[in-house]
């Protein structure tokens, strides 16, 4: 029901979370429902920004939601090593890490 409402909405932007992030697997989620729901979201976003946290980086979910060349702002934080961050901006990827206190 999600998936088919989204199919009837443009958005400018979309701001989504995941369980996993890496440069070969892309974007992903243990739950089936949810990737369906944001593989639609990003289809019908012009701009899609990822938050997600240094515990998600270079671990790979159940389902995929999508690809690196998806993403237009990555956010996350300052405890992602540089060379993981690196590898995502050479990928296209704008990239703002957010210091936690």
């Amino acid at each position: 029901m999600a998936t088919k409402a989204f199919l009837s909405l443009r958005a400018n932007y979309a701001i989504i979370g995941c369980a996993g992030i890496s440069i070969n697997q892309g974007i992903s989620t243990p739950v089936m429902e949810e990737a369906e729901v944001n593989k639609t979201i990003i289809q019908q976003s012009q701009k899609v920004i990822v938050v997600a946290d240094y515990s998600k980086f270079n671990k790979f979910s159940n389902f995929t939601i999508g690809t690196i060349k998806d993403i237009d702002l990555l956010i996350t934080d300052t405890f992602v090593e540089n060379s993981v961050i690196n590898e995502f901006i050479k990928a296209g990827v704008n990239v703002i890490q957010v210091p936690l206190k």
